[in-house]
Formats: structure tokens, sequence, C-alpha cells
């Protein structure tokens, strides 16, 4: 069975950085959500939240962590 971490919060607040300090002591891979987003969309959140899709960014961040 497979462990995964899923670091939750407000942008800014170190998700990124305590994520990859996290990966780094436990020797689990980091993957950041915002880059799986973008792969999965084909645009960035921070586009996606200009044209006022909130619920669109919500909808791939839940898709990235499952």
């Amino acid at each position: 069975m497979k462990t995964h971490i899923v670091l939750c919060g407000f942008m800014g607040c170190g998700k990124t950085t305590v994520g990859r300090i996290v990966a780094e002591k436990t020797g689990m891979r980091f993957t950041d959500t915002d880059d799986v987003v973008h792969e999965i969309a084909g645009q960035s959140i921070h586009d996606m939240l200009l044209e006022g899709r909130l619920s669109s960014v919500r909808a791939y961040e839940k898709e990235a962590v499952l």
C-alpha cells in the first residue's frame, strides 16, 4: 500500500517548501499539484483564476490528489 501526504493551505503559506522538506526527509517523491493541474488543464492555475474559473481549479486539484 502506498502512502501519500497531501498538504492543503492558502496560496503562499509554504506548502511547496514544506512538501519538498518532507519528501527529502522521508525519501518520498515530491509532486507539486500546481504542475499536475497545469498538465491536466493545459493552462496555469493563475490564468484559470484570472478567467474566474475557481471551480475548475478545485476540480482539477481534486483530480490531481486522487
